[in-house]
């Protein structure tokens, strides 16, 4: 019988091994990616409850639906209107201590405690009240409207209802807001039909300065120092003055669609805004919020609109 010797072991081509060594990079980084997913969103968990303009459950002439100020809770639960009124309402900004609300119609300043009750209206006077923002020791108001015709910054204290002028002429459209060490008022100046830059007044000398960029509906991180974040035409950006820097704050939402108004969260650890659609002839009953992470990591949507806007995050009481 005649021996038949065994063949010798087929070795992989080369281009086989390089197809295995590449599944296997394939296969880790799907693993990290699929690792990573999952721990950001186990971390992803902003807390507390935000206030923003909405529409109502009233009309006006005309059948139009009228703003309201609605609640929603960080993670997008438990939305509801905290107060409807026979008029549009704007403008909502928390008190330091998270217990009270101030809004306006336009006309009038309101208070309203966190649950809803105690609605309190204040006659103002006035046309074109908006931009509120209050002091960090909650005594005083930054208003911004027209009081006796002349249209500027106003100063309202909470307990005595003084007015004091404090920058005028201030005819920009945006909310004013006090600086991080609140001896500053970051404000909008107005340099043509359709276009605004941002001004800073001293509150100690009592001197303004044009600071030179753009910076609708600004917020200042409430962890940081001499900071500010705006939304510029259409884009979110981080301002750093001690730096001299700015960063645009930028992800796969913010640059598929208009992005606006942001306010921080109570930590400083993220940015709810204002997400527009497109097209923009829907003006200002367009919009919902989103929440992002501070670096712009993140993007998640809060709000199903149509019109949820001038979003304030509630310090934690």
């Amino acid at each position: 019988m005649t021996k038949t010797s065994a063949l010798p072991p087929k070795k992989p081509s080369p281009i086989r091994k390089r197809l295995v060594v590449i599944g296997g990079i394939l296969a880790l980084c799907l693993s990290a990616i699929i690792v990573w997913l999952v721990y950001d969103g186990l971390t992803f968990r902003p807390t507390g409850i935000i206030a923003f303009e909405c529409l109502g459950d009233k009309k006006a002439k005309f059948d139009t639906v009228l703003s309201a100020i609605c609640v929603v809770n960080a993670d997008g639960s438990n939305r509801k209107i905290l107060v409807s009124i026979d008029t549009n309402l704007y403008a909502p900004a928390w008190s330091p201590n998270g217990e009270k609300l101030a809004f306006s119609d336009s006309i009038n300043l309101y208070f309203i405690n966190s649950d809803g009750s105690g609605l309190e209206k204040l006659a103002f006077q006035s046309s074109g009240v908006g931009g509120l923002n209050w002091s960090k020791d909650g005594l005083d108001l930054l208003v911004q409207a027209t009081v006796d015709g002349v249209n500027g910054i106003y100063l309202f204290n909470i307990d005595t209802h003084d007015t004091k002028l404090l920058i005028a002429p201030a005819d920009g459209i945006y909310r004013s807001i006090f600086s991080h060490n609140q001896l500053k008022v970051y404000y909008p100046i107005t340099l043509g039909p359709s276009y605004s830059e941002t001004a800073v007044f001293d509150l100690t000398s009592g001197l303004s300065e044009n600071i030179g960029f753009l910076c609708s509906g600004a917020a200042v991180r409430p962890t940081g120092g001499n900071n500010l974040t705006c939304s510029g035409l259409g884009n979110l950006e981080f301002y750093d003055f001690d730096k001299n820097t700015y960063e645009p704050i930028q992800n796969w939402a913010t640059i598929t669609s208009g992005s606006r108004e942001p306010a921080w969260s109570p930590d400083g650890e993220f940015i709810v805004y204002v997400q527009t659609y497109w097209p923009g002839f829907m003006g200002t009953r367009n919009g919902e919020l989103w929440i992002m992470r501070a670096d712009g990591s993140h993007p998640v949507k809060l709000t199903n609109g149509p019109a949820d806007r001038n979003p304030a995050w509630r310090p934690q009481p």
